[in-house]
């Protein structure tokens, strides 16, 4: 997997405007630094689960380091539970365009977005669709990310979360892995669906990967795991 230029941030004040609340760039004071330690040990787990999403020799101990053995695994439009291998499967070839992790809810979480998508490798009409138009807009945005990721994983706003988006540059149809992955199947399909265009990205995979944290014994660790692609559930 390769990984494109904004990865692996956190939500600290470079992150915060416009809708946070929060004071760019105002000193960090002593009380808030366990805080902050916290939310970069968050943010560091969820880089290490997004690098272990590109397989490699080290993938196994990335996982092992950043998500607990059972935890809850499940896609945003189907009804039974995903799996991690399913997962890896369709992850290990896309390109890793962010990587956040947040101490709660977060209020910024279109606005982060936008900034990441704009140096990715990716097409300009996905720019365009996680980019909004204007202030309104993006506030909306974030009202509706806000609303998307605590649903998804079922949190009451408190919990640490982390989102994940990953890309791939290759329509659907070169990757039977992907196809049934995303299908649930045990073994490739013959053909995948042919929905790309240069275009339009609708036949390409922006995986969208949300997860929920816990810390345990001075660590953090994922414990539920969603994913999928809500921006084609949106069209359908």
């Amino acid at each position: 997997m390769s990984v494109a230029p904004a990865v692996a941030r956190g939500s600290g004040p470079e992150t915060g405007a416009p809708f946070s609340g929060s004071t760019t760039g105002a000193p960090t004071s002593p009380a808030t630094q366990p805080s902050s330690k916290r939310s970069t040990a968050w943010s560091n787990t969820v880089a290490t689960f997004a690098s272990a999403l590109g397989g490699g020799d080290d993938a196994e101990r990335l996982i092992a380091t950043s998500v607990i053995p059972d935890a809850l695994v499940h896609q945003f439009d189907r009804s039974r539970n995903g799996s991690l291998a399913s997962l890896r499967a369709m992850s290990r070839t896309m390109t890793l365009i962010a990587a956040r992790g947040y101490p709660s809810t977060p209020e910024t979480l279109a606005t982060d977005l936008a900034a990441d998508i704009q140096d990715a490798p990716v097409p300009a009409e996905l720019k365009r669709r996680l980019t909004p138009a204007d202030e309104n807009d993006l506030k909306r945005a974030n009202i509706v990310a806000a609303k998307w990721i605590a649903n998804s994983l079922l949190t009451s706003g408190r919990n640490p979360v982390g989102l994940i988006v990953l890309w791939s540059d290759q329509p659907v149809e070169t990757h039977p892995e992907i196809v049934a992955a995303a299908a649930g199947n045990a073994t490739p399909a013959a053909n995948g669906p042919d929905r790309s265009s240069d275009d339009d990205p609708a036949g390409r995979l922006p995986l969208f990967v949300v997860v929920r944290g816990q810390s345990i014994d001075d660590r953090f660790v994922i414990t539920q795991i969603c994913y999928g692609n809500p921006l084609r559930m949106g069209d359908d």
